[in-house]
């Protein structure tokens, strides 16, 4: 109950969620209602050239996106 009257508190002092994103969150509610929670399970779409980078442990990685895979340091991956 706690969190319930924090949140109505915030939505009052910062207004609510935008009618674009409670329409999404609605659509995506009746749909794990039909089809169960795999419908959420959509795979990501990367355009074939896109460019990963990730920063870790002071180092920079980076893949590349190909049509048939990915490639990073010279090696070329199916996922």
């Amino acid at each position: 109950m706690l969190r319930e009257i924090a949140y109505k508190m915030q939505e009052r002092a910062h207004g609510g969620l935008a009618p674009a994103i409670r329409r999404r969150l609605r659509a995506l509610a009746a749909e794990v209602e039909a089809n169960g929670a795999a419908a959420l399970a959509t795979a990501i779409l990367l355009k074939p050239g896109t460019r990963l980078l990730r920063e870790w442990g002071g180092r920079t990685y980076t893949v590349i996106v190909l049509d048939d895979g990915f490639e990073s340091e010279g090696e070329r991956y199916q996922s």
